[in-house]
C-alpha cells in the first residue's frame, strides 16, 4: 500500500509542474544584436500603379532599399490538442519565406479564429 501512494503522489506532483510550467509565460529573446550590413538599393521599377509609385516617392525617393533577409523573434500560443501551450519563435528567413510565413499565419490566424 505505501508504494501505491508513492507512486500516486508522484503522479501528483508530476501533474502539478506540468500544469504549472503551461502557465508560465516564457520570457521574450533578447534583441538581435548582428550587425547590420550596408543598404544595398534598386531602381523604383517602371509601370508601378500611380498610388503605389507616390508612396514609394514620397517614404523611399527614386531608390528602394533591396531587403533580402529578416529576422522574426517573439511569443505566441498554440493549440495542438486541448490545452493552449505558450512557446517562443525566432526565425532568420529569407525574405520570400518571411511574406509567405506572414500570410500564412494571418490567413490560419482569420480561418481559425
Amino acid at each position: 500500500m505505501e508504494i501505491f501512494i508513492w507512486i500516486v503522489c508522484i503522479l501528483v506532483g508530476l501533474f502539478l509542474v506540468g500544469w504549472l510550467g503551461l502557465h508560465i509565460k516564457p520570457n521574450s529573446f533578447p534583441l538581435f544584436q548582428h550587425r547590420t550590413p550596408t543598404m544595398q538599393t534598386v531602381p523604383l521599377p517602371a509601370g508601378l500603379p500611380a498610388p503605389v509609385e507616390r508612396f514609394y516617392r514620397q517614404i523611399y525617393g527614386d531608390m528602394l532599399p533591396l531587403i533580402t533577409s529578416a529576422v522574426i523573434t517573439g511569443r505566441a500560443t498554440m493549440r495542438p490538442v486541448l490545452k493552449v501551450l505558450p512557446f517562443k519563435v525566432v526565425s532568420a528567413l529569407p525574405m520570400w519565406q518571411v511574406w509567405t510565413t506572414v500570410i500564412i499565419s494571418r490567413c490560419a490566424s482569420l480561418v481559425c479564429h
